[in-house]
């Protein structure tokens, strides 16, 4: 069982080195679990993510069924958000405009792998 205390501190971990924020969500796009700087539009932040995942995933199913996309990195006005997805949902990090990309996908295959059985067993 995951412990939130447990959880958060190890999402972030990955808020280092220009990435701001770290989030877990469901399925549905709630909040799961967050870390990293408090700015009040996490749960925005992670509602827009959610909506793009589940959009880019529809498209990509209707284009390619067997096709199984696990990542999107994505442009934004102040930075760049990797979109994962994992067992039990998304794990989104938010970075500032320095981190490059393979850093960014790097840190969140890392998260996504530390947290894969963990996740598994919520979902069980």
């Amino acid at each position: 069982m995951l412990k939130p205390k447990a959880l958060a501190k190890v999402l972030d971990q990955a808020n280092t080195s220009g990435v701001r924020n770290t989030v877990l969500l469901n399925n549905e796009g709630s909040l799961l679990a967050f870390a990293g700087e408090e700015d009040g539009d996490v749960k925005v932040r992670a509602a827009i993510a959610s909506s793009i995942w589940m959009t880019y995933d529809k498209c990509g199913k209707q284009f390619s069924p067997v096709s199984q996309q696990t990542q999107i990195i994505l442009p934004c006005a102040d930075g760049c958000v990797i979109i994962s997805k994992v067992p039990c949902g998304l794990l989104c990090l938010f970075a500032n405009k320095g981190v490059g990309p393979g850093m960014l996908r790097f840190k969140a295959n890392k998260l996504a792998e530390y947290l894969e059985e963990p996740l598994k067993q919520l979902t069980t």
